[in-house]
């Protein structure tokens, strides 16, 4: 099941302000939020409808993020096969976590090994 919300601190980074202000305006319900437990979240919906795209968008480029950080981390040096697999297997688990899939994230898809395999077969990573 895909997570509908998203935390305080994503919900800020990704309006681009401080999160102090964001759950000001969340508190003052200038904003939408749903707090449950003292814990404030946002709607997906929410976040798109504010920035004036599609909440399948606004995933897309939550995971395109994901994976350029993931990228930034390691562009300095050259991974061998295992340690590119598990670079990615990171960046699964991020990508599943955030679309609410934990069984997934834990489990971590044996297809995901497959494709390293394949790619260092290839020779387009080292190992």
């Amino acid at each position: 099941m895909i997570t509908l919300t998203l935390d305080l601190k994503t919900s800020d980074t990704i309006l681009g302000t401080p999160e102090e202000k964001l759950l000001e305006r969340l508190q003052r319900q200038e904003v939408e939020g749903i707090c449950l437990d003292d814990d404030w979240r946002m709607s997906i919906f929410v976040l798109a409808r504010l920035l004036s795209t599609t909440p399948d968008t606004l995933l897309e480029y939550l995971e395109d993020d994901i994976l350029a950080q993931k990228i930034a981390k390691t562009e300095e040096e050259l991974l061998d096969s295992s340690q590119a697999q598990a670079v990615y297997k990171e960046y699964l688990a991020e990508v599943y976590t955030l679309r609410g899939d934990l069984a997934k994230a834990a489990e971590m898809d044996e297809q995901a090994v497959e494709a390293w395999r394949r790619a260092a077969a290839r020779g387009w990573i080292s190992g």
